[in-house]
């Protein structure tokens, strides 16, 4: 994979895979909305090992080679059923939880830039309560 044009060409491929789960992930959600992660990170992270044990599953009898099981389930490549399918299945649970962990990290963001302008605005009108400044947050504003 040295050349330019092979990872040009790589990078258009992700490009396409990268599409077309942003499309079935759309029209999943369409259907089954964020049933995901309605029982939290611990049913997430289940729901992630159950798609991997059946990649596991199926690749043990090709000795783990994912490659041979694939090949060997070509029937699974133009189907909904097989190991690409779990393939596809897992990583695009992966984006989901990747996408839910952004989102959240992003939305605590807004929040602790929103608690700096009111401590910020406090701290101008008189000293902050230590009480509201929590010591072991890492976000905790300093008093001064």
């Amino acid at each position: 994979m040295g050349n330019i044009t092979e990872q040009a060409q790589l990078c258009e491929d992700i490009r396409n895979l990268g599409e077309k789960d942003a499309q079935q992930l759309a029209i999943k959600n369409g259907s089954y909305g964020d049933s995901w992660k309605r029982r939290g990170g611990v049913g997430a992270f289940m729901m992630l090992a159950r798609k991997w044990d059946r990649l596991e599953l199926q690749c043990s009898a090709k000795g783990y080679d994912i490659f041979a099981a694939v090949l060997e389930d070509s029937a699974g490549i133009t189907t909904q059923d097989g190991v690409i399918d779990d393939i596809r299945d897992l990583r695009r649970y992966l984006l989901l939880v990747e996408h839910h962990l952004l989102d959240r990290v992003n939305k605590l963001a807004l929040l602790v830039a929103e608690a700096n302008k009111q401590i910020a605005a406090e701290n101008l009108a008189g000293p902050v309560d230590e009480e509201y400044q929590p010591k072991d947050c890492p976000w905790t504003v300093p008093t001064k």
